[in-house]
Order: C-alpha cells, then structure tokens, then sequence
C-alpha cells in the first residue's frame, strides 16, 4: 500500500511538471489583467451614466439619511436647559452647522467612502481589509494559501505608477496592479507553505501536495518585496486581536444604537401633537408610539420592499420641506442668523459657557446620529450616488432647517422645548407631523435593517451565534430578516419608551454608541491608511490630529450621561460585544477540538482490499474497507463497505479530515455510495467570491472520493440547491477527464492504445480544455 501510494504521488508530481501552464491558468486571466472582473462585481452600476447616478442618488435618499435628517426634530430641544441667550443660540448654531461640516460632510463623504471593500461598507468591510492587508503581509500568516489567490483577496492602496506627490487617496479597486503585499506560486511540483502545522495546502486536507486540485488558477503574480514597517504593523498577530476586538465593541455599539433609535424618532414624531392639542397626554403619547413601533417590526417578516417604494419620496420631501421652513424662519425672524456660519461663535460659545458649552456637547453630537450610515449602505448603492445626495439634498437642507431654528429661538428663546414644532409656519404643522411621522418609521426601519445586516455577517464572520435568517427579497440578496432579532428589538424598544417615557430621557441615554463608533472609524481608517493606502506618513497623522480629538470630546461630554441613561446603551453594547467574543472564542476551541478528535488521513479511514484468492482458493474482488471507531466494533475492526449507486454529500465545518457525520455513519451503517463528496462552506473575508472560483474540487486518494471546498465572501448568500449539486459533479467529471487525458497526452504506450484526435496534439489545444473526447472504450 505504502510503495503503491509513493508510486502514484511521483506519478503525480512528473504530470503536474509536464502538465502545460494553461491548464492550470484561471479562466479569463486577460479580464483580470484588465480588471473587468472586479469593476463589474464593484462599480457596475457607474457604467450606466448620468442618468442612473442620479436614480441611485435619489433612492439613497431614503435609505442612507432617514435618521440625519430626522434629528432637527430634537437636537436643539436637548441642548438648552433654560431659556438661551442670543448669543448662545448663535454659538449653538454655529457648533451644529460645523459639526455637520467636520464630520459629515468631510470625514465620512469625502474621507471614508474612499474605504470601500469591493464596493461595501461598514465596519465589517474596514476590518476584512485590514486583516487581508495582514495576511498578504506576512508570508507565515495563518489564512488559507487557496484564499489568497481569490481575485477578491486583495487590498487596494497608492498606485505604483502614480509619482509621489501626484497619488491621492484611493479606492481598494484603483490598488489593484499596485505593488502591494503580494505571494508568489510556489514552483511546480513544490510543496506550499505550512499552514497550521500541516505540510498541506489547506485546500487539500486529505491529500499530499502533489495530489490535484482543480479549481481557478491563478495568473503570475509579481514577487515578494522586502517587509516594510507598515507590513510588520498590521501582520502583528497582537494588532490583529486588538482589530478583532475593537471590530466587535464597534459592531455592539452599532446594535445598540439599534434599540433606541427607533424609540427616540417615532417618540419624537409622536410629542409634535401636543403643540395643537396640549390635552393630549404622555400615556396617550407613549402608547401612539408602542402601536406604530409594534406594527412597524410587525411587517419586517415581509421585507422591506412594502415600504421600500416609499422611503424616498417621503425623506426627499421632508428634506426639502425643512428647507423652505428653515429657510422662512432665517427671512421672518432673525436673517442675521446667517453670521453662525462663521467658526469663530462657536468657539466663543465655549468660552462664555465653560463647563456647560462642553457638556451640552452630549447633546450637540444628535445632529450627527446616523452619519456611520453613509458608510454602512455603501454596499446597497455606490460613492458617486452618495456623494451627490449628501452634497446636494442632505447637508443643504440640514443647514438651512439648523439655521432657521436658531432664527426662531433668538426672537422666541422660551420655545427651545419644542423648537422644532413651534417654528413651523402657520398652517403647515398637520402636514410637516404626518411627514415627519412617515420619515421617523423610515429612520428606524433603515437602522432595524442595518441590524439584521450586520447579525447576517457576523454569523459569517464567525462572531455570532447560527440564528435563522430569512432573505425577504429575491433580486436583493442584502436583504435579510433575523426573527430572533426583530422580537428582541422589538421588545428592548417597547422597554425604552415605557420607561424612558419621553424623546428626553431616551436623549440621557443617546449618543455614548454613536460617538463610540465614530471613534472606532477614526482609528481603523488611520490604520487603512497606513497599510492598504499606504499613503505618507503625513497623512493619517492629520487625519487623526484633526478627527480624533474632535469625537474625543464629544465622547467625554456623552460619557456623562452613563448614571442618567447612558448605562443602557453602553449595557447592550457590552452585552453584543461579550456575546461575539465568545462566540468567536468558541467556534476556535471548536476547531481545535475537532481537529484533535476528527481522523486526519481518509486512507487511515477507508482502505481497499485488492482483488484475490481467498483461503479457500475462492477469486475475491476488489473490496472498500472501513476502519470502525473502536467504541463500535472494538479496536482496530475492520469491516466491509457496500456501495450503492448514487451521490452521498457529507457536509463539515473544517477542511480537515474525514467529517464526523460521515464517521458516525458508516459505523452504524456500512454503506456508501459510487460517488461520495465532503463539502466544506468556507466564509473567507472578502466581500464575495468570484461565481468561477468558488468551488474548489479535489480528488481524494481512494476511488470515489472527493472534496469540495465552497468559497463564499462576507456579503454572498450560500444558495445550494439542485443547480449546485449539478454544478459540483460537472466540475468533478470534468476534473476526472482533464486528469486522464493528460495521462495520455504525456505516456507514449497510452496513446498507442487510446490515439487522441490529431488536433490534441499540439501544446495550444492540449491546453484548451475538455472540448473534445478522444477514443476512450468503456
């Protein structure tokens, strides 16, 4: 057995010498020398022309901004604890208009946009750069060889060709031919790097490196260069744990901002009717609020294409309504308002108020809940969309609504509890509270969304438990619904507004999450600049210099709302992060488990006896033997294996050995069929996966056996269905026949006793692909 497996594995290595580059070369290598690939899966839609940038800015209108644009409703009404002074209002004002400026405008629409992952966002896409950008980085990083060679396993910073002072900020799609961390292939007939202690491919958990694998091939890639400190910074396997941990507070701290934003709109929307009817009391209020959030989660089981249709036109209306009132009020009641515009204000207002202009800071930051959106809804649209939607409708409309509530409460300051309502004109309240209303569901379905999102690729990640997850929409595979975590949203909001009571309170406890965040952003995007950028070195120092004491303060001041309310935001966060680290530790010991107690070597499991005469002088056939676990049959057993005809799939979480459900199977029942496949489902972290190189088939060292490694990215929907199944067989019968032929394409005697097709001979169409049978009997 032993000398006939050493005979095979030469046997192997002499094809896979003589085996023409070709046939190992992915398909459409010159569409991925031109990058077609990856502009279709990333920017397709920018390709459609004007026209269809200004469709897909309009529908993000809807989507991105529905909790920006709803903040004017309660930002001033937090601020202020009495009645404010001309100059307060001003200085207030002008603390609002360039918080929107700084943080809005600049940071996420012009700065972090740029740091896409294939077209996504989130912080999800932030931290699978920067772990690529480790694993790229260092030739010893634990990823798989196979992921590295995705066409998607890559990280995009300054172009090589670019001259030093003309490269600017780019996108991970504008790196791609830039000199980067890269890996080379190692030598035919060579043995790929150790990988978790193996002298395996990871791609090959039950076969040598000689043994075949076929899959996409991968084009030349240009030669390692030398380390940089930038490389050894983000390969460090500590800075890599910090990233995993920081990547999950981020994440909890975004659920969090979950529960109360919903509450804080939809209770904010509903006090508006206590202006005209100043009988209508907080019960009646809380409980207008409890029956549209109940009927609200009530209908995400449906998707959100039942209220999809509306969420643009009814932001895009609001939007421009607040702009002709904000614009009215600045004409009626104060146009020297306009001086707030001027940065000087505000840092007077500090000095006029001290402690109290920086505590109102906690109140200040609610003019920019919801900015992260524009980062987190990238992947559902594209920058340009965005960027044209936040520069033309958004930030005028906020600027100008801003403005025209300061120029109501100069003239009438006793009003700052209800600023928003009282500046409205008369006769326009019925209809700016029923669009209000209308935006305030559509902020919190967008941020509800979010969440089950954001569940969605945690669970990929491996940072979350397997709940069940629904898609809701067949043409939009974004659009997921998490049941588990709907009921519980549902109940923490419920929870919120009945013991918050009014949009007031539930303020002591906004903000802590939301800041958080945004500090979390800054310091991921330091270090994607540093090591997918790879800008100057100038560049993140100002980036930091400018953004991180900015959202320092603004966190210092919130973090003094935590004895008043904000315990509850920071208790949920927490919650979501403990959760997710220790499912993320979990599903490790998991692996090292299983690894321990799985058996490594499928030929340690089965075994073939050869063909004979028995004791008695009887011919005995060929026979598949089974290794029966020793709690069964006693140890070292062995026990005939019956085939049946058919396709017998054995599902495993790891790419090593034989799965367990397999194990356990065959020692109750010795039986397997013709043809057996162990597929393994493998979330690499990249967005998606190419449809061409996400099935990798190996052929594993006894008769009927085959492993199929199933690649998806973070953002794919595993669909595997009976298209699949036909799929995978067709790449393991056309596996099959590459291999044999060429066997006879490279053995004189096979040829003379099956002659291929004249044309096969030469190097061009030998290389070509199965397209051909040659003269092969039964």
């Amino acid at each position: 057995m032993a000398a006939s497996e050493s005979t095979t594995r030469q046997r192997g290595t002499q094809m896979q010498q003589q085996t023409p580059t070709k046939l190992l070369k992915r398909p459409a290598t010159s569409r991925w020398e031109k990058d077609e690939d990856l502009e279709l899966l990333d920017h397709d839609h920018d390709k459609h022309g004007r026209g269809f940038l200004f469709l897909l800015a309009f529908q993000s209108v809807g989507v991105v901004y529905g909790d920006l644009g709803t903040s004017p409703l309660y930002t001033f009404a937090n601020i202020f604890t009495d009645n404010p002074s001309e100059e307060d209002v001003v200085g207030a004002t002008s603390l609002i208009v360039w918080t929107l400026i700084s943080l809005v405008a600049i940071k996420y629409a012009i700065i972090v946009l740029r740091a896409d992952d294939a077209g996504n966002g989130g912080t999800f896409a932030l931290f699978s750069q920067l772990r690529r950008a480790g694993d790229l980085a260092t030739p010893d990083s634990s990823a798989l060889p196979s992921d590295k060679e995705l066409s998607t396993y890559t990280v995009g910073h300054r172009s090589s060709t670019s001259s030093k002072g003309s490269a600017g900020l780019t996108s991970p799609l504008f790196g791609r031919k830039s000199s980067g961390p890269t890996t080379s292939p190692a030598p035919a007939g060579t043995s790929p790097p150790a990988v978790n202690g193996s002298t395996t491919d990871a791609a090959s958990p039950c076969l040598n490196p000689q043994d075949a694998i076929i899959g996409p091939g991968t084009p030349a890639r240009e030669a390692p260069r030398p380390l940089t400190w930038r490389d050894r910074l983000i390969g460090n396997r500590w800075i890599q744990r910090v990233l995993r941990v920081m990547v999950v507070i981020a994440v909890g701290a975004i659920m969090g901002d979950g529960v109360l934003t919903p509450a804080i709109s939809v209770v904010s929307a509903c006090e508006g009717l206590q202006v005209p009817l100043p009988s209508f009391s907080r019960g009646a209020i809380d409980g207008m609020a409890i029956g549209i959030l109940v009927l609200l989660f009530a209908i995400q089981r449906y998707g959100t294409k039942f209220v999809g249709a509306i969420f643009s036109p009814v932001v895009s209306l609001w939007l421009i309504a607040n702009f002709a009132v904000g614009l009215y009020n600045i004409i009626v009641h104060h146009p020297a308002i306009l001086k707030a515009l001027g940065p000087n204000y505000l840092f007077m207002y500090f000095v006029r108020n001290g402690r109290a202009g920086w505590e109102s800071l906690g109140s200040v930051l609610f003019c920019v809940t919801g900015a992260e959106a524009l980062f987190a809804d990238l992947g559902h649209f594209n920058r340009k969309a965005i960027q044209l939607s936040a520069f033309s409708i958004l930030m005028p409309s906020l600027i100008v609504s801003y403005l025209g509530e300061g120029a109501y409460l100069v003239k009438h300051p006793e009003d700052y509890p209800e600023a928003f309502w009282k500046s409205l004109p008369h006769g326009t309240f019925w209809p700016m509270f029923i669009i209000a209303t209308l935006a305030a569901i559509v902020a919190s379905q967008a941020l509800i969304s979010a969440v089950f999102q954001i569940v969605y690729q945690a669970i990929t990640q491996g940072f979350f438990p397997r709940l069940q997850v629904l898609h809701t929409s067949e043409k939009h595979l974004g659009q997921v619904y998490v049941p588990i975590m709907n009921t519980l949203l549902m109940a923490l909001c419920l929870i919120v507004v009945g013991a918050f009571k009014s949009s007031a309170n539930i303020g002591k406890a906004y903000g802590v999450s939301v800041m958080a965040d945004m500090l979390f952003t800054t310091h991921f995007m330091v270090l994607i600049m540093l090591t997918v950028w790879r800008t100057p070195l100038w560049v993140p120092i100002l980036f930091y210099a400018v953004f991180a004491p900015i959202e320092g303060a603004y966190l210092s001041s919130v973090l003094l709302k935590v004895p008043t309310g904000g315990w509850f935001s920071l208790m949920l966060a927490g919650i979501y992060a403990v959760l997710m680290l220790l499912t993320g530790w979990g599903n490790i010991q998991k692996g090292r488990f299983f690894k321990r107690r799985l058996i490594p070597n499928l030929e340690q499991f089965l075994s073939i006896m050869k063909p004979g005469k028995s004791d008695d002088g009887s011919e005995v056939q060929e026979q598949l033997c089974v290794v029966a676990p020793r709690h069964k049959q006693g140890p070292g057993s062995i026990v005939k294996v019956q085939e049946t005809p058919g396709v017998g799939l054995y599902y495993s979480e790891f790419i090593y050995g034989v799965p367990p459900v397999m194990v356990e199977h065959m020692a109750s029942f010795p039986v397997v069929h013709q043809t057996n496949i162990f597929v393994t489902n493998r979330f690499c972290p990249c967005p998606r996966v190419l449809k061409h190189e996400s099935l990798l088939i190996e052929q594993l060292g006894i008769r009927g056996f085959y492993h199929c490694i199933c690649r998806y990215g973070y953002t794919d929907v595993p669909q595997q269905s009976e298209l699949f199944v036909t799929e995978m067989l067709e790449t393991v019968r056309d596996m099959l026949y590459a291999t044999l032929r060429e066997y006879i394409l490279h053995s004189s005697s096979l040829q003379q006793l099956f002659p291929p097709p004249p044309d096969l001979m030469t190097s061009d169409n030998s290389a070509a692909g199965p397209s051909r049978p040659m003269a092969i009997p039964e």
